[in-house]
């Protein structure tokens, strides 16, 4: 007799679980669909009732957004070269990361014969850009070579390098 209850109990275990299984199937298809679905809907009505499909869904949805499941995760991980990580911190040995330069690449412009600082400042700028906007520019492209180019910003030679500012 005692058999025959610990094997029911087993089949009822194995019972629930694959029902589990299928509802978290349907809940994620459903969801990837983004639309509800009504074979969908037809089929996890006949495999179970409302009120365990929305228990389902939602501990499916608090074991996503439950910040404690993560940061339990990652608790454990002990680093190659040392001590356990704080609690929160992710792993990610192995990933190769992108290098990010450390300062933002400068861009040169050289004048050309016939260049002024308007035309040079309008050339970075779009199409229709406004009067407005490329005088800003040739105030910014004035400010950021008065050295190179001196108190005079009409004089201006060929071949001069000029640093171009954030807009160009």
């Amino acid at each position: 007799m005692d058999g025959l209850v610990v094997a029911g109990a087993a089949c009822a275990l194995v019972a629930v679980i694959a029902m589990l299984i299928v509802l978290i199937t349907l809940n994620v298809v459903g969801a990837a669909m983004a639309r509800r679905s009504a074979s969908i809907d037809s089929l996890a009505a006949r495999v179970s009732p409302v009120w365990l499909r929305r228990c389902v869904l939602g501990v499916c949805g608090f074991a996503l957004t439950a910040p404690g499941f993560a940061a339990t995760a990652g608790a454990h991980d002990a680093t190659p070269e040392g001590p356990p990580r704080p609690a929160g911190t992710v792993h990610l040995a192995g990933l190769a990361l992108p290098d990010l330069p450390s300062t933002p690449a400068v861009r040169t412009l050289t004048v050309r014969p016939g260049d002024t600082l308007w035309s040079i400042a309008r050339r970075g700028l779009q199409a229709d850009a406004t009067d407005r906007a490329i005088a800003a520019e040739v105030t910014a492209l004035y400010a950021a070579n008065r050295q190179i180019i001196g108190d005079d910003p009409d004089l201006i030679f060929p071949g001069q390098q000029l640093t171009a500012p954030g807009g160009i």
